[in-house]
Parts: structure tokens; C-alpha cells; sequence
């Protein structure tokens, strides 16, 4: 099943965790809360160290898409076509993420 996926997605498998990645600190975003309260581990997660991890991840998905614009030109039909789905996943899940989590943002910053 998980080899029929990640074919099925052909990117992968480092990128198909931080896909994976992405998806679930996503679904954090709707239920992290700015003021940091140390009650316990769940709180932590989900106020420190889950904002932490989205600011890397948006890097990491910016970086990924200019490397992937620049083997993409540099590249074969078949790999463009590849290139593309790359890209394109990287950009739904930078705007996943930033949505996602713009409540949070917003909460922090006024």
C-alpha cells in the first residue's frame, strides 16, 4: 500500500514525509493557541515547537520549488512532467500551511 502511494505521487519518499508532515501540522494550526502555557506536552506541541516546525517547513517548500524550477529546466520530457507535479504539490502546501495556520498568525502579531 505505502509503495503504491509514493509511486503514485512519484516524489519520493523524503518528500512524501514532509508532505505527510505538512498535512498534520496543518491540521495543528487550527488548534494552536499563541500564549505559551508549559501544562503539558500537548500544549507544548502544539504552541512551540508546531510553529517552529511550520516557519522551517515553508523554507524547506520554498527551497524545494526553486531547486525543482531549476531541474526542471535542465531536464528530459518525462522528468518536466515530474518537475511539475512537484512543484505544484510544494505550492499547495505552502498556501495549505499558510492558511492553516494565518489564525495563529494574526493572534500573535495584533
Amino acid at each position: 500500500m505505502e509503495k503504491q502511494f509514493f509511486r503514485f505521487l512519484n516524489v519520493g519518499l523524503l518528500r512524501s514525509l514532509i508532505i505527510i508532515t505538512a498535512v498534520v501540522l496543518s491540521l495543528i494550526g487550527n488548534i494552536a493557541d499563541p500564549n505559551t502555557y508549559h501544562r503539558d506536552a500537548a500544549t507544548v506541541i502544539t504552541s512551540i515547537v508546531s510553529p517552529s516546525l511550520v516557519v522551517m517547513l515553508l523554507f524547506t517548500f520554498m527551497l524545494d520549488i526553486f531547486m525543482s524550477v531549476v531541474y526542471h529546466s535542465d531536464s528530459s520530457t518525462e522528468e518536466r512532467s515530474r518537475y511539475k507535479r512537484i512543484i505544484f504539490i510544494d505550492i499547495v502546501c505552502v498556501i495549505m500551511m499558510v492558511c492553516f495556520w494565518s489564525d495563529f498568525i494574526s493572534k500573535l502579531f495584533l
